[in-house]
């Protein structure tokens, strides 16, 4: 008979032996600097507050903060939004209709780090979502792909509103033979992380949502990313925002006090050109990369300099979260200086 694991503690374990062995890969937020706005008409009035307010939504996305828009910092930026407009179109909405404005994303993060504000890149943790919804009178579900429902629906805008990409499990054959509402409900998270195993998600976000007062739906939230976990309560979109919250603060690179540094890494695996250019290309992508150099070349093996924008954790973190590269064996905390070693993925 299986048992909840109240403290989380073997679920941590499992989850970060899953973590460290790279079965997860992050997704890339491609619309990271696109927003879709509602307008009155196609006026140029209407259309100029729009930009501004699409791009009011753009910085809280590469800023990780829910306040971005609202920072004196970035004010100068918002005053002159429409300078950094690369394209935008309407489009009619079965409510209205909208404004979709894509910004030119190299100029706006230079401009955001150039505030001394920090960015979040493109690369970023993707989360399995495992939401189980007791409505009261038996009514209870598990929240699935398939779900098209008002609180499916504000679960995805608001992970679309912070950038987060997310996933809902499937709850097909497998899921139904591999988990329950039951094991979601009660706790059994070595369950959860079993059933989670298939959806190579960086993280695992798991809720509790219940009727309270004013029949509004209050959820136990419970986050877990590789070695840490973390637990928030309140609506249905408070686990996306706190998830998001939580990745900004560890992946953000830039600001003000922020930490420079230089490291050196060695990648091996590296046997053609398209080898080396996907490499390159991933490395210059990496927000808390500022240069790349080569140093030495040494048959399949290749040394790069690296000028960073934040600490060397960070460039480790971010790292992880693409699908180029895998660390072969973290340094030694006490050899300061030593050489990064990774290996490319197939």
């Amino acid at each position: 008979m299986r048992t909840p694991l109240t403290a989380g503690v073997a679920f941590i374990a499992s989850f970060m032996a899953l973590f460290l062995a790279g079965a997860a890969q992050a997704a890339r937020v491609d619309n990271l600097y696109t927003a879709l706005v509602p307008v009155e008409d196609r006026s140029a009035e209407v259309r100029e507050e729009a930009i501004g307010a699409a791009l009011a939504a753009v910085l809280v996305r590469v800023a990780g903060s829910r306040g971005a828009a609202r920072s004196p910092e970035l004010e100068p930026l918002l005053d002159n939004a429409a300078s950094y407009v690369q394209v935008f179109r309407y489009e009619a909405g079965s409510d209205g209709l909208y404004l979709s404005v894509t910004f030119d994303g190299a100029a706006l993060g230079q401009a955001v780090a150039g505030a001394g504000v920090a960015v979040w890149g493109r690369e970023r943790p993707e989360v399995i979502i495992w939401l189980a919804i007791d409505y009261g009178g038996g009514q209870r579900v598990l929240l699935s792909s398939d779900s098209d429902g008002s609180v499916a629906n504000a679960i995805v805008k608001a992970a679309e509103a912070r950038g987060l990409p997310i996933k809902f499990p499937l709850m097909d054959a497998q899921d139904r033979q591999n988990i329950s509402f039951a094991d979601v409900w009660g706790g059994f998270n070595q369950t959860v992380e079993s059933a989670s195993e298939r959806y190579q998600a960086d993280a695992i976000l798991v809720g509790r949502a219940r009727r309270r007062a004013g029949r509004r739906l209050g959820v136990d939230w419970k986050l877990y990313y590789a070695s840490a976990v973390m637990a928030s309560e309140g609506g249905i979109t408070e686990g996306i925002e706190n998830a998001a919250d939580f990745f900004a603060r560890k992946f953000v690179v830039g600001g003000e006090t922020s930490q420079t540094d230089q490291v050196q890494i060695e990648i091996v695996g590296i046997a053609s050109v398209a080898d080396f250019a996907r490499v390159l290309t991933h490395l210059e992508n990496l927000s808390v990369v500022d240069d790349v150099q080569i140093s030495t070349v040494n048959g399949n093996s290749f040394v790069f300099d690296l000028h960073l924008l934040g600490s060397v954790d960070k460039l480790r973190g971010a790292i992880s979260l693409g699908d180029v590269l895998l660390e072969s064996a973290p340094p030694p905390a006490d050899v300061p200086g030593q050489v990064l070693r990774f290996r490319t993925r197939p």
